[in-house]
């Protein structure tokens, strides 16, 4: 919210082409944001603790990130923007979402490329760019990891799009 309210303010004193859009844009993305937060489910505890804080924060944080995993962010700012340290991040990150962050968003990333395989006729680059890697080569890798198989070759076959989030990567013997 911080980082959406300063580029928010930001472009109001920004007179560059397009700036009222982006404004109008960017408030509507904040307005949804907070929709989102106020729906989330509260346990009412009488006393939180502020761990209890920071793993609310950090499912909160997962739940928008199967939504934003092509922003290119480290965990030290995400730390950082949390306000928590590196290693509590990553310990609450594991803890939360059951893999290390890393992997937690190179499987969101290639989950999405494969429904964008399946599901349109867009060339393996720009669906590389759209979820998130700037280089083709990493996104093969990532790729070849968690299917066996390269983009292209996948796009041929009938195999339904893994949910590699919930089960992490296909094995050898799948």
């Amino acid at each position: 919210m911080r980082a959406g309210i300063r580029r928010l303010l930001y472009e109001q004193t920004d007179t560059q082409p397009g700036g009222r859009a982006l404004i109008v844009g960017l408030t509507l993305q904040l307005v949804a944001s907070l929709a989102r937060a106020s729906t989330a489910p509260n346990v009412h505890r009488t006393e939180p603790t502020p761990n209890d804080a920071n793993r609310r924060a950090l499912e909160r944080f997962v739940a928008e990130l199967t939504h934003r995993f092509y922003e290119p962010v480290s965990i030290d700012r995400v730390a950082a923007d949390l306000g928590m340290s590196r290693r509590s991040f990553t310990r609450l990150f594991r803890a939360v979402a059951g893999c290390s962050y890393a992997d937690f968003v190179e499987r969101v990333r290639i989950e999405y490329a494969c429904r964008l395989l399946r599901e349109t006729k867009r060339g393996i680059a720009p669906i590389a760019f759209e979820c998130g890697y700037e280089e083709l080569s990493s996104f093969y890798r990532a790729f070849k990891r968690h299917t066996r198989m390269a983009p292209g070759h996948w796009r041929e076959t009938d195999r339904p799009i893994p949910m590699l989030r919930e089960g992490g990567p296909i094995r050898q013997s799948d």
